[in-house]
């Protein structure tokens, strides 16, 4: 199956499922502001292509790739002409737009990289103190409070900003980053921004992944201000303003430190959310085991859906099965037969595991002239292999016929 055809057809597969998610799932249970869901909604648009490719690739399931067939069709007439030379297009625009995708993906996670340690630098560099019966590590560099690290996480706060504030609006800080601690929240986005790097391509793994965010700051900002009145959830908002416009030009790759006014979505859902006296509560187990039968039966449909859409499912035992035919160049020093078609030749050839063809014969030929021209070409065709339990394996005496026509072309 081809690679980049694969890669649009999961890309079309995520929207479905982006879509699913959200218009059903969170208007039908209640969760536009849970981290969870759209974690799940993530997963569900991940493994779905990821669960279809090892299915097709462990010979559970086998597709014909309608697409590649879609093209090979349209581009017939020319190719008995010219030669390969749309096939040889295709590959070279599918190689192209490999590189430019491993290029951009390169750079992001080049850059991720560097984001990484210099936050590790910080962790290093910084000044371990307790303010406010917490434990923080103060550093002198220009960055946004925010909890950060892979293992140990610890909360990062410039002493700038610290000396600015009272001891109530540290504590309120403090909590919400621990807040994050507490839900392994640094190690997530971490992963969120890896997968935004490596499937950059895809606009839901973008989106969702900020919505993830989103609602993982409301969720930290329940935990800090958890039982505040209104003048304290006034203050804390103006706070969070205030930090967001003196960092709004510094986003890192750990939570509260992403977020700045040009996301103005994002900064009006957790005002509103601040303000609101009454938060959600956090979702019972029993909603998370919903979610979680509903993310297995939605992969396993997604799945089938995937290779459904790519090509034709068909059992693990199947014949060989033709994937690229170059049609002959017509000889010019063979005379023509009288009638509709100058010659016709049918040969009989093998087919290795690897779908290479060996051992060609000619079995019946109109006019022996045509017998060589035929042979190498038939030599340059690729085959699906024979697949015996879902094994391949070599396959004897596959006939086809090669017939000439007066035009000066070959089918």
């Amino acid at each position: 199956m081809n690679w980049l055809l694969f890669f649009v057809g999961s890309s079309v597969w995520l929207f479905v499922i982006w879509g699913v998610f959200i218009f059903c799932g969170a208007r039908r249970m209640g969760l536009s502001g849970w981290p969870e869901y759209w974690l799940s909604a993530l997963a569900v648009g991940l493994l779905a292509p990821l669960l279809g490719f090892t299915m097709l690739k462990s010979g559970v399931f086998a597709a014909n790739n309608l697409l590649l067939d879609i093209f090979v069709a349209q581009a017939r007439t020319v190719i008995l002409a010219n030669g390969a030379d749309i096939q040889n297009g295709i590959a070279i625009f599918g190689a192209l737009a490999g590189l430019v995708y491993i290029f951009v993906a390169g750079v992001l996670l080049i850059r991720l990289f560097k984001q990484v340690l210099f936050l590790n630098r910080l962790r290093e560099t910084g000044t371990q103190l307790l303010d406010a019966g917490y434990e923080i590590t103060e550093t002198d560099q220009a960055c946004p409070p925010c909890s950060t690290g892979l293992f140990h996480p610890v909360i990062l706060m410039p002493s700038t900003l610290r000396e600015q504030l009272s001891n109530g609006q540290r504590k309120m800080i403090y909590a919400h980053e621990t807040a994050h601690i507490r839900h392994r929240d640094p190690q997530v986005m971490l992963a969120l921004y890896a997968l935004k790097a490596l499937l950059w391509p895809l606009p839901p793994v973008h989106d969702l992944a900020r919505r993830w965010l989103d609602a993982a700051e409301q969720r930290a900002d329940n935990a800090a201000l958890q039982g505040a009145d209104k003048n304290l959830r006034e203050n804390y908002g103006r706070l969070l303003l205030e930090v967001l416009r003196k960092y709004s030009g510094k986003a890192l790759p750990c939570p509260s430190a992403t977020l700045n006014f040009k996301h103005l979505r994002s900064t009006k859902m957790r005002v509103k959310n601040i303000m609101n006296e009454s938060p959600a509560k956090l979702k019972p187990l029993r909603l998370k085991i919903q979610l979680g039968i509903m993310t297995g039966i939605a992969t396993l449909f997604g799945s089938y859906g995937l290779i459904a859409a790519a090509g034709e499912t068909v059992s693990p035992d199947k014949d060989a099965q033709p994937m690229v035919r170059y049609p002959p160049i017509f000889p010019a020093d063979c005379t023509a037969n009288p009638g509709k078609y100058a010659a016709s030749v049918i040969v009989k050839f093998d087919v290795d595991k690897s779908g290479t063809v060996e051992n060609i014969r000619v079995t019946k030929s109109d006019n022996p002239c045509y017998n060589k021209t035929t042979k190498n070409s038939v030599a340059k065709w690729k085959y699906e292999p024979v697949l015996k339990d879902g094994k391949p394996r070599k396959r004897k005496d596959v006939q086809a016929m090669i017939t000439y026509r007066l035009n000066n072309t070959a089918q």
